[in-house]
């Protein structure tokens, strides 16, 4: 389309996809809406269809008809009834292959993986906006309200990236000496993975740079509840790093650190 994107599709959280006209709906098979997310998790390279149909089990000798190019067509018939004047094919097959159309689909994960790629591009505040934005859009984790099989190895893959970039944006605003928006990139790692030590530590380190030890010491029990309920044993601790770096903050007789000892390290 030479206006852009005809069609914007969410694959964080619920899978929906929508034009200027609002939500898609109308899927008549379930396995039509499954067939799109998958094909759009393949950021528009051609996937077998052997490899489709074995993806969404529709390869079984059970089956029984086309069950596959069933999806295939009411694919293509929903999303034409959703924008009627376009022109040309939306799914197009061909050498055993499905393919969308170049250029009909933007995606919230083809955002996310630009905005990361930017990032790694720029430094400074400029970067950590790029980081911003893209764990902003990665809310949910990859297709998290859909009961897809094939989506398992994305989701641990995209939520590997999310705390990867996290902890790299973390970094940037502590060398940054910026304590109060790396607690803001830490606290996503943690809204993912409350049990990660080494995002509590630092952590508890950026709010006692702001001098903000009651802070650290109730990051810290968190932390010991969640180990508790993860492991399901009243008597586990945190690592002793951990257990360490919280002696080392809360002493009384201590006077205050001066920022420069909790960040840029």
């Amino acid at each position: 389309s030479e206006d852009g994107p005809v069609f914007r599709a969410r694959l964080f959280g619920t899978f929906h996809v929508e034009t200027d006209a609002g939500e898609v709906e109308g899927w008549s098979i379930q396995k039509a809406r499954e067939l799109l997310a998958y094909l759009l998790a393949h950021g528009g390279t051609p996937v077998l269809r052997d490899t489709a149909a074995e993806a969404l089990g529709l390869s079984g000798e059970n089956q029984g008809g086309h069950p596959l190019p069933n999806a295939a067509y009411y694919v293509r018939r929903t999303l034409s009834r959703a924008v009627p004047d376009l022109e040309g094919e939306i799914l197009v097959a061909a050498r055993q292959r499905y393919t969308l159309r170049t250029g009909l689909f933007r995606t919230d994960v083809d955002a996310f993986d630009a905005h990361l790629a930017r990032a790694d591009r720029l430094q400074g505040y400029e970067a950590l906006v790029e980081y911003q934005r893209a764990l902003e859009l990665c809310t949910a984790d990859f297709l998290a309200d859909e009961d897809y099989e094939w989506a398992d190895a994305y989701r641990r893959d995209y939520q590997k990236r999310f705390i990867t970039a996290a902890q790299r944006a973390a970094k940037l605003a502590c060398d940054l000496r910026d304590p109060k928006l790396a607690l803001r990139f830490y606290d996503a790692i943690l809204q993912r993975d409350p049990i990660d030590e080494e995002a509590v530590r630092e952590a508890m380190r950026c709010n006692a740079s702001m001098g903000d030890r009651n802070s650290a010491k109730r990051l810290y029990k968190k932390l010991v509840e969640d180990l508790r309920e993860a492991l399901d044993d009243e008597q586990a601790e945190p690592m002793p790093e951990t257990t360490g770096l919280l002696d080392e903050l809360v002493r009384p007789e201590l006077p205050a650190r001066p920022l420069s000892r909790y960040l840029g390290r």
